[in-house]
């Protein structure tokens, strides 16, 4: 691989560093968890998403969750490494923006993604998994699908996830992952409310400058039954946002309203 990119150097112009079966063009995303690629598939042309992960267990177990959970509004695997080198995925190409980067939505939109992402974590809770980092980064359009949940890599069975309580991100992190308490599909089900919550109105529900801040806010929650952003709801899809983002999970309403939309 060195040689080949010092002869791409030496061309003088950008390489094309050939893995497996794909030629990996333009970096997407990159952070210590994990680099992006824009990649082309050698034989069929096929544009992906090519995923490196640092952490060959999180590759594992995305590799895993994405073997169980076939949904429309889940990114789909098309292929990974190897169990001696697990930690290369090739996943389906979205065209979109993250929702991080998109919201806030209106209204129309806003109803079908919070029907699209109820959709994609049932699927997930079917397979007896839990997401465990639900938030608008992890969450990106595509124009032919909708809405689509991705980044699998903290996704453990659900009797795995109380051991792995602070994994995931701070602002959508339900209560009970700070006090030991039971973690299930009621927690990955308040992340969607706060994802959605953001989607809405631009801005996280529970924020602040250090993660003790934040933690405090999801355990003392602000009045949000009185934002006035959340006033431009429909009553019924107000109602519904609020009572997943109660700190009781027995007090979430889980089920989406019954109401016709559209």
């Amino acid at each position: 691989m060195a040689a080949d990119l010092q002869q791409a150097s030496d061309r003088g112009r950008i390489a094309l560093v050939t893995i497996a079966d794909f030629e990996l063009l333009e970096i997407i995303a990159e952070s210590p968890r994990a680099k992006l690629h824009r990649a082309r598939h050698r034989g069929s042309g096929e544009i992906v998403a090519f995923k490196q992960v640092a952490d060959a267990n999180a590759a594992r177990r995305e590799i895993n969750a994405l073997n169980q959970v076939k949904h429309s509004q889940v990114v789909q695997l098309i292929d990974s490494g190897n169990d001696q080198n697990p930690a290369e995925l090739a996943l389906e190409w979205l065209d979109g923006q993250t929702l991080e980067q998109a919201a806030p939505l209106l209204y129309d939109h806003w109803i079908v993604l919070a029907q699209q992402l109820h959709a994609a974590l049932t699927a997930v809770h079917q397979q007896e998994l839990l997401h465990l980092d639900v938030k608008p980064g992890n969450v990106m359009h595509d124009s032919r699908a909708g809405w689509k949940l991705i980044d699998f890599g903290e996704c453990r069975p659900a009797f795995e996830a109380r051991l792995h309580a602070m994994t995931g991100s701070i602002h959508t992190m339900a209560p009970e992952r700070f006090n030991g308490s039971e973690v299930d599909a009621r927690t990955d089900f308040y992340a969607l409310g706060c994802t959605l919550f953001f989607a809405w109105t631009g801005r996280m529900a529970h924020d602040g400058e250090l993660m003790p801040q934040v933690m405090t806010c999801h355990l003392h929650p602000p009045d949000l039954a009185a934002d006035p952003d959340l006033a431009r709801l429909p009553e019924s899809w107000r109602l519904w946002l609020l009572g997943l983002m109660k700190c009781d999970p027995e007090q979430r309403t889980l089920s989406l309203p019954s109401v016709h939309v559209g």
